[in-house]
């Protein structure tokens, strides 16, 4: 089936008999939610080349008989009405409706009669101590994909223009989006750990040069042990899950032993992620070590440096506290200036002299120990 000219007119909604309709425009933010707003598109691939689709349902559904093409619809924050519409002509199941609508789900491949159900998770850094956890949920079926995300990873051309590097005998098939999908959230998460590897070499390089602490760097440490921990689990739950696509049965909508080197190479991938980030948790304890040794080394400095101050205005305590005294001898025999430098500045000056030769064994002592 040819795809009809009127894929390039004006986009009718999704839904023009539904109670809510998505509408295609850019991917803003939902008006005071800190959501995306509903947003949808509706692409199709045939003869190796994709071209953008009106949100008309009635050709989407003529389009899922054409053995030579695939549908892919993206949408973002969908109402329960949204896929509610979509169930009949994808013929989706309620159960996985539901989870793909509540979100907060694990990652998982749930094989149905006409398609897979799958939710997967990615991860961004939008910020230094925060990770942005990315859930997607996807039907896969022979002739169609589904994509609904409540926080969107990527755009949709960035999806497309990879998808025209896959090999041109593999392209009529709806698993190749499947694959492209699946490498692109693999790739942002080797970019999250490149951006987490940096992050952490900046704070150990900070410390070793200055070697000194403040709460401040504390808290970045702390922040980054969370963020590397969270990136860990999401690439460890997504290695996990890609060995279900590279062993899929010849009837999967996905899958099968021509494709199974290009879901390997993504399976491959996605366990060199979770190896450098394993080996960036146990980085950021060591930096948090460091960062307690830097701490109790400026500590026992400061407390040296009040102990020397004491320890020098000790004698001169002593030596005014015991001149001070009303004792007849001080009071009557020693009353010349003679008597004043011999015994009193004489006393405090053979008692700094006392003072010095001790720190200064003490010192030789740690040094030589």
């Amino acid at each position: 089936m040819a795809v009809s000219p009127s894929v390039d007119a004006p986009a009718p909604a999704l839904l023009p008999t539904g109670p809510v309709q998505l509408g295609p425009g850019p991917r803003g933010t939902g008006s005071g939610t800190g959501q995306p707003a509903p947003h949808a598109e509706a692409h199709v691939f045939r003869d190796g080349k994709v071209r953008h689709l009106p949100l008309d349902l009635n050709l989407v559904r003529g389009l899922l008989d054409d053995p030579q093409a695939f549908v892919w619809l993206d949408l973002v924050n969908p109402d329960p009405a949204d896929l509610e519409a979509l169930r009949e002509p994808f013929d989706l199941h309620p159960l996985a409706i539901e989870d793909a609508l509540v979100g907060g789900q694990r990652v998982k491949v749930e094989p149905y009669d006409t398609f897979w159900f799958v939710v997967l998770h990615g991860a961004s850094l939008p910020s230094q101590d925060r990770l942005q956890l990315h859930e997607m949920a996807l039907f896969i079926g022979q002739r169609f994909v589904l994509t609904i995300q409540h926080q969107p990873l990527f755009a949709d051309e960035e999806i497309v223009a990879r998808w025209q590097l896959v090999p041109a005998a593999w392209r009529s098939s709806a698993s190749s989006l499947t694959y492209v999908i699946l490498d692109t959230i693999v790739d942002n998460l080797r970019e999250l750990t490149d951006q987490i590897e940096r992050e952490l070499r900046e704070v150990r390089t900070t410390m070793t040069r200055s070697q000194s602490v403040h709460p401040e760097l504390l808290q970045r440490i702390f922040s980054l042990e969370e963020v590397t921990h969270e990136a860990y689990t999401v690439a460890l739950s997504l290695r996990d899950t890609l060995p279900t696509f590279v062993h899929a049965p010849e009837e999967a909508p996905v899958g099968g032993p021509a494709q199974a080197p290009y879901y390997r190479d993504v399976h491959d991938h996605a366990i060199g992620v979770v190896e450098r980030l394993g080996a960036e948790r146990d980085l950021s304890q060591r930096v948090f070590d460091v960062y307690q040794s830097l701490a109790a080394q400026q500590q026992s400095e400061v407390a040296r440096q009040l102990t020397v101050v004491s320890t020098i205005f000790l004698p001169l305590t002593f030596l005014t506290g015991f001149f001070g005294q009303n004792f007849e001898y001080l009071t009557q025999k020693t009353a010349s200036e003679r008597a004043f430098w011999v015994w009193g500045f004489g006393s405090y000056l053979l008692s700094l002299l006392a003072i010095a030769w001790v720190i200064r064994r003490v010192s030789r002592r740690g040094r030589d120990g």
